[in-house]
């Protein structure tokens, strides 16, 4: 090969060296290029562990004087009558409409001869029993059909009452445009009330944390000088124009004493089936850009955001791109960067 021929392949396999080179330098803002792990920030790590499947959300909202609460219809059905007027004072418990329930009533009055039969019948049995003229089996098969009739008594009454609506509280009710005969769809409502002696909270939620909470069931709601009650929920309907992704909760405290109107409060909403992780809490940094953890990836920092959830005993509950079995720094996280090259302490690799 002649020298003119020489330089230009010379010069070319120098690029791809170099090319080469750079390609395998570290990466990210802080990448170190020194040769060893002593020139390295030397992190302490954890491994992030798997939370358990159920877990709370607490959302930050302001108490307020009951006023405008709704109560939606907890069925579909005929309304049969309607027990108030519109603009009257009513008891909490008090009954408020009826639903059609003919069929209902039917059940309830068949439970109750047959119960009022098999009492009768184990009465004369226990009789005979002591003129020795009847088996002691047959006390005992009557008992137990007697047990079984009660059970369905107590079924039927239930079934009778779901169809009774009451005041969830006492005060000023103010009907919705219904009568006798309408056909009411559930969550359609039926009435809204105002009560200065009650208070409310009002969340809207994301449609997604609301698939393990219903109407009836209980929340905490806990404020400043560690007050705390429970709150039912008496609402929960979709927000206008956002019916798709958003649900709107309304919930009565039962310690209205607790919360004046206007207190700052937070409502513990159980949500479960949530992708959880836990990790120490020295591994959450808290600053100007956020909430967020450093993974560690072999051997690099990855600034990662997380939401932050409650703290136990195990560790603090964070949600966001984390699985366990990774790894993430305990010490010095107001040294790293993202993509910065770190040594790790202890024994542990990273990955």
């Amino acid at each position: 090969m002649n020298a003119a021929k020489l330089v230009p392949a010379v010069v070319v396999a120098v690029g791809v060296v170099a090319v080469g080179w750079w390609f395998l330098q570290p990466t990210g803002d802080q990448a170190t290029t020194a040769g060893g792990d002593g020139d390295l920030p030397q992190v302490a790590v954890a491994e992030v562990v798997a939370g358990p499947d159920d877990d709370l959300r607490r959302i930050e909202t302001a108490v307020e004087a009951a006023e405008g609460v709704p109560l939606p219809s907890p069925l579909r059905g005929a309304v049969q009558n309607i027990e108030v007027r519109d603009g009257a004072q009513v008891e909490a418990g008090e009954l408020l409409l009826r639903f059609e329930q003919s069929s209902q009533r039917a059940e309830l009055m068949a439970a109750e001869a047959e119960q009022s039969l098999l009492e009768a019948e184990l009465e004369r049995a226990r009789a005979r029993v002591e003129e020795n003229l009847a088996a002691e089996a047959d006390i005992e098969d009557l008992e137990q059909r007697l047990a079984a009739a009660q059970r369905q008594l107590e079924a039927a009454r239930a079934a009778v009452e779901q169809n009774n609506i009451r005041a969830p509280f006492a005060g000023k009710v103010d009907l919705a445009d219904i009568a006798p005969g309408d056909i009411i769809t559930r969550g359609q409502p039926i009435a809204t009330f105002d009560s200065p002696d009650e208070r409310v909270v009002r969340l809207e939620l994301p449609r997604r944390l609301t698939t393990d909470i219903a109407v009836g069931d209980d929340l905490t709601v806990r404020g400043g000088d560690d007050a705390d009650t429970e709150a039912r929920i008496l609402a929960l309907g979709s927000a206008p124009g956002a019916e798709a992704t958003t649900v709107q909760l309304t919930a009565v405290l039962g310690d209205p004493a607790a919360f004046p109107p206007g207190s700052e409060a937070v409502v513990e909403v159980p949500v479960t089936g949530v992708n959880t992780a836990v990790v120490p809490e020295a591994a959450v940094l808290e600053d100007a850009r956020g909430v967020r953890v450093f993974r560690i990836d072999r051997g690099l920092a990855r600034s990662t955001p997380v939401e932050k959830g409650r703290t136990t005993e195990d560790g603090v509950r964070v949600r966001g791109p984390l699985n366990a079995g990774d790894v993430v720094a305990v010490s010095k996280l107001d040294e790293l960067a993202d993509g910065m090259r770190v040594a790790v302490v202890d024994g542990a690799d990273g990955g």
